[in-house]
């Protein structure tokens, strides 16, 4: 089974390297690394060019002028990568796509056994390790954004892209769902994000997701106080969420980015959630109950 790595980057050429290095020394070889470089400009061209000095047949680089930072741009950054791995044929000479953020480290056998156990399970679009964080209330836990692989007969079934707009990492996850595959965060692999969770910016984007994938309310304020009580988020960025989530309500977004997906996936997500808000609180009330 093989896989290619698709890495976008912005400034933290520090951390990028270890993700690199934990790339290239994986037990399973990497077919090809595409990074995008989103217009560094503290040596992230020197560190991937002296990679490719040394002969690394296996990494390539996109690049962008500097802009600006904007986090709207990493889904079309995805894209770009996306488009380049097609134009090159591996969306079907190669299995799986491993998508990674810049400060990640993953264990040398991390690959290999998540792609060993979506091989014996071929249902199993979309797979991921674990970076700590606390399986909500009914003890189901989606993919993570980083370190998942997407077998790359289901990316081409949905066009090999993501939709440029809020939502596109769960997006996936919940398409992959509607249409009837499995999806898994395998807690037992872990992997190690090296920047506090939601340091670098505000995620208030993530205020604005829920609405557009039609999230039910309530499952929102549960994962919004689960994350509060347990610290894998930030305070100020849970604030910035809901700050936004409660204006979308009463202010539409004129940005097309924040533009709803579609009818039948806002369905599914929803009933899916609710679902889960059920089994969740019956778990929750078995342990209260009297052991016969």
């Amino acid at each position: 089974m093989s896989y290619w790595t698709l890495v976008t980057t912005r400034n933290r050429c520090q951390e990028l390297w270890q993700t690199l290095e934990s790339i290239l020394n994986q037990e399973l070889p990497c077919i090809r690394i595409i990074v995008f470089d989103d217009g560094s400009s503290d040596g992230t061209e020197a560190l991937l060019g002296s990679y490719r000095q040394e002969d690394r047949q296996s990494l390539q680089v996109l690049r962008r002028d500097d802009v600006g930072y904007d986090i709207k741009r990493v889904v079309r950054n995805w894209n770009q990568c996306l488009a380049e791995a097609e134009r090159q044929g591996l969306d079907r000479a190669v299995d799986f796509t491993l998508i990674t953020a810049d400060d990640c480290i993953y264990p040398p056998s991390y690959v290999r056994t998540i792609i060993q156990r979506m091989d014996r399970e071929p249902p199993l679009a979309i797979a991921s390790g674990s970076r700590g964080i606390p399986a909500p209330l009914d003890g189901w836990k989606p993919p993570e954004g980083s370190g998942r692989l997407i077998r790359n007969s289901f990316l081409r079934s949905v066009g090999f892209r993501f939709p440029e707009k809020s939502g596109y990492e769960s997006w996936i996850v919940y398409e992959a769902m509607r249409r009837g595959f499995k999806v898994e965060c395998i807690n037992e692999v872990t992997y190690r994000h090296l920047e506090r969770f939601g340091r670098s910016h505000g995620f208030v984007e993530w205020g604005y997701m829920p609405h557009a994938l039609g999230y039910y309310p309530m499952f929102f304020l549960a994962r919004v106080m689960q994350n509060l009580l347990s610290g894998a988020v930030p305070r100020r960025v849970l604030l910035r969420m809901v700050k936004s989530y409660l204006s979308a309500y009463f202010v539409k977004p004129r940005d097309p980015f924040y533009s709803p997906h579609s009818r039948e996936l806002r369905s599914y997500v929803r009933s899916f959630q609710v679902d889960r808000m059920r089994k969740g609180i019956l778990r929750s009330a078995m342990r209260f109950l009297p052991k016969a």
